[in-house]
């Protein structure tokens, strides 16, 4: 009996004291509130939850990425999009409309090509956001239907992005990013053509656009025009001419080819000439055929 007592008591004087304890860092606590006091905290530089052991290396490895400003845009007078684009040197074999007349079904379209390795492989976002494609079954997108206007800056990864955006990715990613408001009416005209004549450029655009809500929305609305004349081979007088590559006969085969040691040069008559399968020679150029060179 005397031995469960004193059981009792002790358990009763340990409640009592775990009491006390948890009473007095209640009290600490409100102390410290009230005294305007915080508690030590700690900021931490990132939190990564993640649901798998992989390392994810592909988003967090540096990319090579090239920006172009609206004022740098401005400065090269390009009127399109793809005409923009096409000066930097990964993009050179990208579709204008000085050669988009390649192939069936490109006409007219600015189609982005990083590195050659075709129109599906280079990624392009508006906003961080993937534009629909210009033509059923093929993921590329045609520039220029974006506003040149109101294109704040252009950033290209050109480097391979396939890890982050998927397959389409797999040559670069070109990111445009778009003003986020547009309050006025601006204006800009220009034209252009070729150093001997021929190809004439025109270009007009107009951006008006106003905030409302107390600034908290804004609405715009851009238009553009272009136009392009076409220049064919015929346009020029070498182009007239049918001129044929043929070995250079002062060729060094003990150098590698260059500028001054080419290896093939192009020679031929002053018109075009052409050989039917009846026999018949036909000479002439390629504006018109004149029977009395016959």
């Amino acid at each position: 009996m005397s031995s469960r007592t004193s059981q009792r008591t002790r358990r009763h004087r340990l409640s009592t004291a775990l009491f006390g304890v948890l009473a007095a860092s209640a009290g600490n606590a409100a102390a410290q509130s009230e005294n305007g006091v915080a508690p030590d905290t700690t900021d931490l530089d990132k939190v990564t939850v993640t649901g798998s052991r992989i390392a994810r290396t592909g988003f967090v490895t540096p990319s090579p990425v090239t920006a172009i400003s609206a004022e740098e845009i401005r400065a090269t007078g390009a009127t399109t999009i793809s005409d923009l684009m096409a000066r930097m040197p990964a993009l050179a074999p990208s579709y204008t409309l000085g050669n988009s007349t390649r192939f069936i079904g490109t006409a007219g379209l600015g189609l982005l090509d990083l590195r050659g390795m075709g129109v599906d492989r280079t990624l392009v976002l508006v906003n961080g956001r993937r534009h629909v494609g210009s033509s059923p079954g093929s993921t590329a997108v045609d520039v220029n239907t974006i506003p040149v206007e109101w294109v704040e800056r252009v950033e290209v990864i050109t480097g391979g992005a396939s890890a982050v955006y998927g397959a389409d990715a797999v040559a670069g990613v070109v990111n445009f990013i778009l003003k986020k408001s547009f309050t006025g009416f601006e204006t800009r005209a220009q034209t252009g053509l070729a150093d001997e004549g021929n190809y004439n450029r025109s270009f007009a655009s107009f951006s008006v656009g106003t905030d409302f809500a107390g600034g908290r929305g804004n609405i715009a609305v851009s238009g553009e025009y272009s136009k392009q004349d076409r220049f064919g081979r015929g346009n020029r007088a070498i182009g007239r001419e049918y001129l044929v590559s043929v070995p250079n006969p002062g060729f060094d085969p003990t150098r590698p080819p260059s500028e001054s040691n080419p290896q093939n040069v192009l020679s031929g008559p002053g018109g075009n000439h052409s050989t039917s399968y009846g026999g018949t020679f036909n000479l002439g150029t390629f504006d018109f055929r004149n029977p009395a060179s016959y």
